[in-house]
């Protein structure tokens, strides 16, 4: 997208509205856990290298959707993500995206 003039107007609304928080950014490898987890709203996960957050964010998503029974928005899980980077710089991006999500069912650690 960088690269790309045709897809400038596209690369820009992406870096707006992932700074805001509206959409997150994410490799396919990273998506497969969460999907082969069959993650639940009461479930209790524990990521021990979770930086820079998308798996994360990722399990809430999931889980807030299965409580809410459709995007989740708005949906508190009974579950919990710890979401854990022994990298401090790395745990502060978390702590970032972490912010952003505004969810009481996520714990970031630096340990």
């Amino acid at each position: 997208l960088a690269k790309s003039q045709r897809l400038g107007r596209l690369r820009a609304w992406l870096l707006e509205h992932a700074a805001a928080g509206h959409v997150t950014r994410q490799e396919a490898v990273s998506m497969l856990p969460v999907l082969l987890l069959d993650v639940q709203a009461h479930h209790r996960v524990l990521d021990m290298c979770a930086a820079p957050g998308s798996k994360a964010t990722q399990i809430l998503e999931v889980m807030a959707a299965s409580v809410a029974g459709h995007d989740g928005r708005g949906a508190c899980p009974e579950g919990l993500v710890v979401a854990n980077d022994v990298d401090a710089d790395r745990g502060a991006t978390l702590s970032s995206i972490a912010q952003r999500f505004h969810s009481p069912s996520l714990v970031v650690t630096n340990h």
